[in-house]
């Protein structure tokens, strides 16, 4: 096994692939004026689908989920059957960076923690096409909520997310992008929480089925370190929602 193999081994039965809630996926999309009545959504890199099926439930429109991870698609599709919900999510195997999307799809783009992997404003520029006029975005980052941030966090995330803006940076971009910046908010805690509980969960049995293997008990460390740091740090940084709307 390679050190995604274990990355994988590690996420692809976990309930979402990140910081976040249901009660934070509504309120997000809340804040969002005048949404049509049964919107076409995109939810790039939706994992397990937390958030699709919050979506779908919510607005009654149409949510095209997309991730490059089958297992994590097909948890997806068990979680709209049991909420009777496929009519609504249709399950898309994918590069969210080249999505086989026509132009203007979209009512509404959403991704919650995944931006990153494009970078947060080339991920915004490279999305904006797929929106129809007028249409929103809604997106979380990581994002510094602190001018000082502790020492132990710098070094951390230099390593691991070395392009993490502040919010006003953030905000910056989201409008160099060609958006008008509608809201934004910082998760709370307790959406961290529920992430890190059960991926502790997954660590300890990761590192228990691979007591003598470098590079499983290395992947399961790194994964380690970051919850260990949230525990210290948490304060210094955090999930922001940032909500816009294409100019």
């Amino acid at each position: 096994m390679n050190e995604e193999d274990f990355f994988y081994e590690i996420y692809r039965h976990l309930p979402q692939g990140g910081p976040g809630s249901d009660k934070s996926t509504r309120r997000a999309l809340k804040l969002l004026p005048n949404l049509p009545e049964g919107p076409i959504i995109i939810d790039f890199g939706c994992g397990p689908g937390r958030s699709s099926v919050v979506l779908a439930a919510a607005t009654r429109g149409q949510v095209i989920a997309i991730d490059n991870y089958r297992p994590f698609l097909e948890a997806l599709s068990k979680r709209v059957r049991r909420q009777n919900l496929s009519y609504h999510v249709t399950a898309l195997i994918a590069d969210m960076a080249v999505p086989p999307l026509a132009k203007e799809t979209a009512e509404l783009i959403w991704s919650e923690g995944a931006i990153y992997f494009l970078g947060f404003e080339q991920g915004l520029k490279s999305w904006r096409k797929f929106l129809k006029i007028n249409g929103y975005i809604a997106v979380s980052e990581l994002t510094w909520l602190t001018a000082c941030p502790a020492k132990e966090a710098t070094v951390f995330w230099q390593t691991e997310y070395p392009a993490m803006q502040s919010v006003g940076a953030n905000i910056d971009a989201v409008k160099r992008a060609g958006y008008e910046l509608i809201n934004w908010f910082v998760l709370p805690q307790q959406d961290w929480a529920n992430f890190y509980r059960p991926l502790q969960r997954s660590i300890t049995a990761l590192r228990a089925a691979y007591p003598t293997h470098p590079l499983g008990q290395q992947v399961a460390a790194k994964e380690q370190a970051e919850i260990d740091l949230w525990t210290t740090h948490g304060d210094d940084y955090g999930y922001v929602f940032y909500l816009a709307r294409k100019l």
